[in-house]
Parts: C-alpha cells; structure tokens; sequence
C-alpha cells in the first residue's frame, strides 16, 4: 500500500461523528468488550440521525458464529431522541481476513468502499 493510500485511510477513518453517534457506539462497544466499533453509510455522509445508523463491532478472539457477520437491530433512547440502529458484530480477525479481499466473498470488503470511521 502507497504512503499516500494509507494517509487517505487514516484521514477517512478519523472522521468526526456527531456526539449522539459516537455516544452510541461507545456504550455499544463497552457492553461487548469490542476491539473497535466502525461506523459507516448514508447517515456519516450525511450527518443526519434519521433513519437507521450503520455499526461494525469488531470483537476481540476468534468468530463464534459461522455464519458472519451477526446482524442486529435495536433502539436507544437518547438526549429524548429514539436512535435506531442495525448492528453487525464479528472478530476483529476475521473482519481483517475478509477486508483483504483475497477471497470471493464481498461482504466486508465491497461495504467498506464507502466512507467509514473508526468511533470506538
């Protein structure tokens, strides 16, 4: 990777997120013990807390589920303000294993050309 891409990623990934999501991604990624908690899609691009947020948890150890990653949903109650949220959690490893995109599977690696940071 050039020294220019990898400036370009690390610029991308410290992104600022308004304070509601970076709370919500917090308590996400304490609850679990996660390595990391990425956010990412319309809403960063956008900044607006409407509609559904999009998180990555990224777990330390090796993936439970054999089936990744796990997608959740769920609410949370706010500054008086419902956020709602879908949740993708799956290990920190396998998430970098599939982001090398050495494989046939798109699932990590086509998502994750969009805009994303890193929050938690």
């Amino acid at each position: 990777m050039t020294d220019t891409l990898e400036k370009r990623i690390a610029q991308s990934l410290e992104l600022e997120v308004r304070s509601e999501v970076a709370a919500y991604a917090r308590m996400l990624g304490e609850e679990v013990g996660a390595d990391a908690v990425l956010f990412y899609g319309s809403n960063l691009r956008t900044g607006s807390l409407e509609g559904v947020l999009d998180f990555y948890i990224l777990l330390p150890g090796p993936q439970q589920e054999r089936i990744w990653p796990k997608v959740s949903y769920r609410e949370w109650e706010h500054g008086g303000q419902i956020l709602r949220a879908k949740i993708a959690t799956m290990s920190l490893d396998k998430f970098a294993e599939a982001a090398r995109g050495d494989s046939r599977d798109t699932t990590i690696w086509t998502r994750f050309v969009q805009p994303s940071a890193l929050i938690w």
